[in-house]
């Protein structure tokens, strides 16, 4: 979860996109064990939109809420490739770090009362919060997939990796889990 003066609880399953480096080290004579690493950033964003309206005042209320976050993860994956010609499945498992690169919230409110009959503006509220490095957590990633040949020097790889978080490091707040499906091209 994010938290903010007005996201107080916005989850973090998301569908973002991301974009990273890969890089893998052979740890056997015949290539089938290697230690893995990954940097990937992900941003993503979410906006609300709600609406109220006082009886008493005649006042109604228009709420939108954005926020921009990036994180940055990084595991080390001990990766083992099943030995097959073609089609290369494999599964990998070991320790992860993400940390949050940059958080951004903000929030605007419109006011309209009914006045000779239409609604008209009687107030504009922004709210702006930044949040950077905010929060760091460990945790481990396990993943499953196929590494698919296209010629001898690329290889398309498809899979699935779950990560699981503990308590953020800083704060001690919630745990976090979710899945990754991702499509890459090696060189």
């Amino acid at each position: 979860m994010i938290k903010s003066k007005f996201f107080p609880n916005v989850p973090e399953e998301h569908i973002a996109p991301s974009i990273g480096a890969y890089v893998e080290l052979p740890l056997s004579y015949r290539p089938q064990i290697f230690l893995v690493t990954q940097l990937t950033v992900a941003h993503y964003s979410f906006t609300t939109y709600n609406e109220f309206g006082n009886i008493e005042t005649g006042i109604t209320s228009q709420n939108t809420h954005y926020l921009k976050h990036t994180d940055l993860d990084i595991p080390l994956m001990l990766k083992y490739r099943f030995p097959y010609y073609k089609i290369s499945p494999y599964i990998q498992a070991g320790p992860a770090f993400q940390m949050g690169l940059s958080t951004k919230a903000y929030s605007l409110t419109d006011r309209y009362a009914f006045i000779n009959g239409q609604y008209t503006q009687v107030e504009e509220d922004a709210y702006v919060e930044s949040l950077a490095l905010n929060n760091k957590y460990i945790g481990a990633m396990a993943g499953a997939g196929v590494e698919i040949p296209i010629n001898p020097y690329i290889t398309s790889i498809i899979g699935v990796n779950y990560s699981i978080y503990t308590a953020d490091v800083n704060t001690g707040s919630n745990r976090k889990t979710y899945p990754e499906f991702f499509v890459a091209v090696t060189f």
